[in-house]
C-alpha cells in the first residue's frame, strides 16, 4: 500500500515539472518573440533613407557639398522631396 506521503512528492514532483516546462517554453517564446522584433528594427534601421545614403558612399560632407551645389544651379529645384 502506498502512502499519502509518497502520492504528495509525486504528485508535487509532477507539478514541479510541469511548471518548469511552460516556464521554459515561456522564455524560449520570449526569446523568439524579441528576435523577431530586434530583426525588424534592425531591417528599419538598414533600410531607412539615412542608411541608404550613408551606404550608397556617400558621406554628409559630400551630400552637403552635392546638395550645395545643385542648389546654386538649379535654385527653384528641392532634390525631388515632398
Amino acid at each position: 500500500m502506498v502512502s499519502t506521503t509518497v502520492i504528495g512528492i509525486v504528485l508535487g514532483a509532477v507539478a514541479l515539472v510541469i511548471v518548469a516546462i511552460l516556464f521554459a517554453l515561456g522564455l524560449i517564446s520570449t526569446t523568439v518573440a524579441a528576435a523577431i522584433v530586434l530583426g525588424l528594427l534592425v531591417g528599419a534601421i538598414i533600410f531607412s533613407e539615412g542608411a541608404l545614403n550613408f551606404t550608397s558612399g556617400f558621406s554628409d560632407v559630400e551630400g552637403d557639398e552635392r546638395r550645395i551645389q545643385q542648389d546654386a544651379e538649379h535654385p527653384d529645384y528641392d532634390g525631388g522631396e515632398d
